[in-house]
């Protein structure tokens, strides 16, 4: 199914779905919480963690790359800033 928008549930449900379907049991999703996720919806068992965004604007590429790229920034500098809260993540 090709989506050009998605509201926030229906993004998240469907990338829930994605993580669950490679990983199967090997995957933690990460509850929804007031800026307590640090932009994270799931981490593997193996270290990695998985951050989904879906832009709520229509963009052209460069837009797109640049907004994807401030979210993954902010996320990370959050992650970091809290590292104590992070690892209870």
């Amino acid at each position: 199914m090709i989506r050009e928008s998605w509201d926030g549930g229906e993004w998240q449900d469907h990338c829930r779905k994605l993580l669950g379907m490679r990983y199967g049991t090997n995957i933690q999703f990460i509850p929804d919480r007031d800026r307590g996720d640090g932009g994270l919806e799931a981490y593997d068992f193996d270290g990695n963690a998985y951050q989904c965004y879906a832009a709520q604007e229509a963009y052209n590429t460069k837009a797109l790359t640049d907004a994807q790229k401030a979210k993954i920034a902010t996320d990370i500098a959050k992650l970091s800033k809290d590292l104590v809260k992070t690892k209870k993540l």
